[in-house]
């Protein structure tokens, strides 16, 4: 039976593969103590897929980083994969269950029945559910020649983050996916992922309650 887990976090993919990756590297870091040995290579991976996700590392560099990890953890592999092109729908939530799965079989142990380790499956996958739905993620604001050319790009994100007639600067996951949903229905266009990235990471929360406060003054 598919858990609603799987379905989020594939819908995240097709919505925002950066806030998938992140995601997915939540879901991994979650089991990374249990990874064998004492080799760098699962939590490498993972930091390198986060570097993506803020535009400081290639997707060759994820590349490679998911092959050092494949031998040692599935989750921090698939976590990492989730950033490359060719990455399958359910690569993020291949990573929430690989985790999910290793914590199950370090709580009830190698020799549990099947039952007893599908409800600790189930339980971990549960918490995570409830992780990732808690994940907030910076709105896209475009640059003010976007905003001359197509102001409804913004307004998206905005008729979303206001729902409840409240201003963020962040959307919760099933707002970010709401919103890049009616973004594809409109046939408006967002900034291509390092493109977002440069930009939050340069802007800060001031800055973009200026340019939001510019926008509205227009």
């Amino acid at each position: 039976m598919e858990h609603e887990l799987e379905l989020l976090l594939k819908r995240l993919l097709e919505a925002d593969r950066r806030a998938a990756v992140w995601c997915a590297c939540v879901c991994a870091r979650t089991a990374l103590h249990l990874a064998p040995g004492h080799t760098p290579w699962p939590r490498l991976a993972i930091d390198t897929a986060e570097a993506w996700v803020f535009g400081d590392a290639t997707e060759a560099e994820c590349r490679s980083a998911a092959a050092r990890a494949a031998d040692v953890d599935h989750a921090a592999t698939s976590a990492a994969s989730t950033a490359l092109p060719e990455a399958p729908p359910d690569a993020g939530y291949t990573a929430a269950y690989a985790a999910a799965a290793s914590v199950a079989y370090a709580t009830v142990g190698l020799d549990a029945d099947e039952a007893r380790w599908g409800a600790a499956l189930d339980a971990h996958l549960d918490r995570l559910l409830a992780t990732i739905s808690a994940q907030r993620w910076p709105v896209t604001i475009p640059s003010f020649g976007q905003l001359q050319a197509a102001p409804t790009t913004l307004q998206v994100a905005w008729d979303c983050a206001c729902s409840r007639g409240l201003v963020y600067t962040t959307l919760s996951i099933v707002e970010l996916i709401e919103a890049r949903a009616r973004a594809h229905r409109l046939h408006l266009s967002w900034l291509d992922p390092v493109a977002r990235a440069i930009t939050e990471q340069l802007t800060g929360e001031v800055q973009i309650q200026r340019v939001i406060s510019t926008w509205r003054a227009r």
